[in-house]
């Protein structure tokens, strides 16, 4: 987008982001924070965050097209309009709620695979129909099942809701469609179509990706040009979304940088296969302990075999796909494949080189340790100390890191005198975005503030979503901690409310005994058994508001926006003990 930018393109994103950082390269952007949620969602629209009524699939066709319209017509274009549907949880829009009640979706054949010859890595994984939650399934379990019936009925319910919101989807991605055609814009545009990953949609038993099988490996790829790509045509060499960009570069007419890595499909599109080209393509997955527990690995795929090393395991498994298209043949150690394995491995090797991946993450990851000691450091500390009556535009961490926040929206808080120093009041309508968030991953952590609340319901802080992360907040005036470890949620609550309008220290501790408490002035009243956070959560650090894809789960019809004060925030990697908790709450001197 900035090469294209750069060139007298006008460039627009719209849709999911799921990045830390703004979109660059881009002269409008409108995006989902996080995951985004499907009805009323939230969008960032260059740094301002509005809400939108409706289903998100809907609201970014309707974005897209406004876009479209309001571009200067003398100007070519770049836009990228990027769905969230079909992600997890799956939530059709209200028109498809009983869209395909009425039949039973086939089951894929290997729906009931056993995983029997193959690594271990696969009954590891956690994501088969019985790790699907309530909130994936959206009604409680039918009584009396047996387990195969559970299976099936679970089997139901998720695949009917993911085609629900791919129908919505289609919709969509029609209506936008149709504006290129009826605008005449079709006739010199080139429309891709496609995904950052297959998906397992029953097959061997899981719903997600992330296993460089099959279903989870290949992706869609479509390509509109009139007058380059012949209609109906089909391609079956190898390409990767590292091509899309050279690819892109090249049509615009545009030189394709040397260090950029892929190459252009223009030859491929129409209808010629340049000499040399790809016969194997390179995967790696790393993220472990992490989402849904898939082991790390890597592999090389040519046109009929697959190769896949599950180096914390040190399991191999080789999959001759034109025999045995569903993989379930392990035959790494069968005689008659030790002449393709070894060609395989000398493939695999060559292509790690090629990509300059050494060795350091499996290294890393081949450590046992998944929760080690580390010494107390302060990692983000909020002073808030801009003067009073001052209106915030920007916070800064005084810890010595740098990370400082951005007020979303600006000018919606303001700077007041506060317990010691100067505080932060919201109003419940702002809040502080983080753009570098401290890691929590597989570590102790302790975070709180001084708060004032003036309401009885509000969220001092949070850092992730569904998957990791951790919150502070009130719920009816009760002081809550919340965890989220692989999806699992763990919360404890203290006995005892805050009152409204007077100065109260919370504190949440996830120590090194596998535990989480939460601390009111200095004193530990609750507390609960919890795993460590295992990744760096996908969305980011929040002061005075839950946006996006939330941690915890909070009381329907209630705003998760602090309305009050807050005063020295801080995060801490490491336990602090109840010594220096009752200092930092002002109980010792």
């Amino acid at each position: 987008a900035r090469y294209l930018q750069h060139s007298g393109y006008q460039t627009a994103m719209i849709g999911k982001w799921h990045l830390f950082s703004d979109p660059t390269g881009f002269d409008y952007w409108n995006i989902l924070p996080g995951q985004g949620r499907y009805n009323d969602p939230i969008f960032i629209e260059m740094g301002k965050t509005n809400t939108y009524p409706g289903y998100v699939s809907d609201i970014i066709a309707d974005l897209s097209i406004e876009w479209l319209k309001k571009r200067d017509p003398t100007q070519p274009f770049c836009l990228m309009t990027q769905p969230k549907a079909p992600h997890r949880e799956w939530t059709p829009p209200a028109k498809y709620t009983n869209l395909f009640d009425d039949i039973e979706i086939p089951e894929p054949a290997t729906f009931l695979d056993d995983y029997r010859g193959r690594s271990h890595a696969l009954p590891e994984a956690t994501m088969r129909m019985e790790h699907l939650r309530r909130t994936d399934l959206k009604q409680p379990l039918p009584a009396g099942l047996t387990p195969e019936a559970e299976k099936k009925w679970r089997y139901q319910r998720y695949i009917k809701d993911y085609l629900r919101c791919v129908t919505s989807m289609d919709d969509n991605v029609g209506r936008i469609l149709d504006y290129l055609e009826t605008s005449g814009l079709i006739t010199n545009t080139i429309v891709v179509y496609s995904s950052d990953q297959g998906f397992f949609l029953g097959d061997h038993g899981w719903f997600d990706k992330r296993f460089m099988y099959e279903e989870s490996l290949r992706m869609p790829l479509l390509v509109s040009w009139p007058g380059h790509i012949r209609p109906s045509s089909t391609n079956t060499d190898m390409v990767m979304n590292v091509d899309f960009a050279p690819t892109l570069l090249e049509c615009a007419g545009l030189k394709v940088p040397a260090d950029m890595q892929g190459r252009s499909l223009r030859p491929l599109l129409e209808g010629r296969k340049p000499r040399h080209w790809r016969t194997s393509i390179y995967y790696r997955y790393y993220h472990y302990p992490g989402d849904h527990q898939v082991q790390p690995h890597y592999g090389v795929r040519t046109d009929r075999y697959k190769l896949i090393y599950f180096h914390q395991l040190k399991e191999w498994e080789v999959y001759d796909l034109q025999e045995d298209p569903r993989e379930l043949h392990n035959l790494h150690d069968d005689p008659k494949a030790a002449r393709t394995v070894r060609a395989l491995k000398a493939e695999l090797a060559r292509l790690r080189r090629e990509v300059d991946d050494h060795d350091q993450f499996a290294e890393l990851l081949s450590n046992d340790e998944r929760f080690k000691p580390v010494p107390l450091e302060l990692v983000l500390r909020y002073g808030f100390s801009n003067g009073p009556a001052a209106v915030a535009t920007n916070v800064v961490d005084a810890s010595g890191r740098g990370r400082d926040g951005v007020v979303n929206p600006p000018g919606s808080m303001r700077v007041v005198a506060g317990r010691k120093g100067d505080a932060l009041h919201l109003e419940g309508a702002g809040r502080i975005d983080v753009a570098e968030a401290p890691d929590p991953a597989n570590r102790p952590l302790t975070f709180g503030a001084w708060c004032r609340p003036l309401s009885t319901h509000g969220v001092v802080l949070a850092h992730g979503g569904e998957s990791h992360g951790y919150a502070l907040y009130l719920v009816d005036g009760f002081p809550h901690c919340a965890l989220r470890v692989r999806g699992q949620l763990h919360v404890v609550r203290g006995a005892d409310r805050v009152a409204p309008g007077e100065w109260t220290h919370l504190a949440g501790v996830f120590g090194s005994d596998a535990e989480i408490g939460i601390w009111v002035n200095g004193i530990r009243v609750a507390g609960a058994p919890a795993n460590p956070i295992a990744a760096l959560p996908a969305e980011g650090l929040t002061i005075g508001d839950d946006p996006g894809s939330p941690v915890a789960v909070y009381p329907a019809g209630q705003s998760t926006a602090w309305h009050g004060d807050l005063e020295d925030l801080r995060i801490y990697w490491g336990e602090l003990d109840g010594d220096a908790l009752k200092t930092w709450a002002g109980m010792r001197p």
